[in-house]
């Protein structure tokens, strides 16, 4: 499928109802009929983004210090791009190589669709069809589609409040209703909001 696009407001047009319907872009190009070269649009797409990321020590001596040995990266980004972003950070050793994005998910399916907590959680110990395991993860995400699925499983939940709450039509208001903790910054607020996490 290729439609004639002429300009940036078409584009958004066509883009914008995927992207809210799949939670992401390529996810919903190709459901929609698109024929994409994946990798190129991820090449392109993710191009240069580890270059907004900036060294974050606060954040690094944060997760560092939680006594949790488990840390995991869940993200619908490719876990290439993920990797360059965390290791601009200095965050990239805290996560032991668990990193789990695209790749693992496939292109058929990505969060909040349950089946991408199907193929994720497993490799992590956690049957994600037990609540009882379920409440041993916290989940942490600036996607409030991402982490209510999270929460219907019986995780705990942090929300990271940032401009993609209102992009989703929620607001700040609507994450600390429903979530157990709502913050704008982990390495300043967490230890404030979530004091369980460190007994």
């Amino acid at each position: 499928k290729f439609d004639s696009i002429n300009s940036i407001q078409e584009a958004r047009a066509i883009w914008e109802p995927l992207f809210r319907k799949y939670n992401q872009s390529l996810r919903g190009l190709l459901t929609a009929g698109y024929k994409i070269d994946e990798a190129e649009f991820n090449e392109y797409f993710r191009r240069g983004t580890e270059d907004l990321m900036v060294r974050d020590e606060r954040l690094r001596d944060l997760l560092r210090s939680l006594p949790q040995t488990k840390k995991v990266i869940f993200t619908n980004a490719p876990e290439a791009s993920a990797i360059k972003c965390l290791d601009r950070m200095g965050i990239l050793e805290c996560f032991d190589g668990r990193i789990y994005g695209a790749e693992t998910m496939g292109t058929d399916c990505c969060k909040p669709e349950m089946k991408a907590f199907e193929r994720v959680l497993p490799k992590i110990g956690i049957n994600p069809h037990s609540q009882e395991e379920c409440s041993k993860v916290c989940f942490f995400e600036d996607s409030y589609m991402n982490l209510l699925q999270g929460k219907k499983m019986g995780m705990q939940t942090v929300f990271l409040h940032c401009s993609t709450t209102e992009e989703e039509g929620k607001s700040k208001k609507d994450a600390s209703e429903l979530f157990d903790a709502v913050i704008s910054d982990v390495g300043s607020e967490l230890k404030f909001a979530m004091p369980s996490l460190w007994k």
